[in-house]
């Protein structure tokens, strides 16, 4: 196993070269105090960052050189920055999600763990399903009627075609 993420791989390389640009472009008040510009804030060790004008948000542990950049457009982008907009009440929640994603990126998983890891992501969407558009359970029964409903659509559809055909003069 390396002992440096750098030795790893040319990806690992260019990742540290990233973060350490980052971190080296930081403005350091005297005391120690990173000072921040507009569109960044930092929670603890993490520091979080917009990028390309605000089409992305960029998480980076500071005592790990951790990083993760993800799309604002995409729903997890949407959710990260409605929590950033909560203010202080968001930042538990941020940092606890930041925490994880460093931790499950830093294991090797097996059959079980990806079992129990899917498992406890299936009952965090039905604890909070206003976080992923207000998902709802439906029964078979709705599922058989959404079906029907939708064949029914599409002979709708069909019929109406071959009207149109019918009834439109050949060129």
């Amino acid at each position: 196993m390396c002992s440096s993420l750098a030795r790893c791989s040319r990806r690992g390389r260019l990742f540290v070269n990233i973060t350490e640009k980052f971190l080296n472009s930081m403005k350091v008040s005297k005391e120690g105090k990173v000072k921040l510009e507009k569109g960044e804030m930092r929670l603890g060790n993490f520091f979080i960052k917009e990028e390309s004008e605000g089409q992305y948000i960029r998480v980076i542990d500071l005592n790990s050189c951790f990083s993760l950049r993800m799309a604002t457009r995409m729903p997890l982008g949407i959710w990260f920055q409605n929590i950033i907009e909560m203010g202080e009440k968001g930042h538990e929640t941020i940092h606890t999600w930041a925490s994880t994603m460093y931790a499950l990126l830093s294991v090797a998983p097996d059959q079980d763990f990806v079992k129990a890891l899917v498992d406890a992501v299936d009952a965090n969407i039905r604890r909070h399903p206003d976080w992923y558009g207000g998902l709802v359970e439906s029964s078979e029964e709705e599922d058989a009627k959404a079906v029907e409903e939708l064949k029914a659509i599409q002979e709708f559809e069909e019929d109406v075609k071959k009207v149109e055909d019918e009834v439109r003069p050949e060129a």
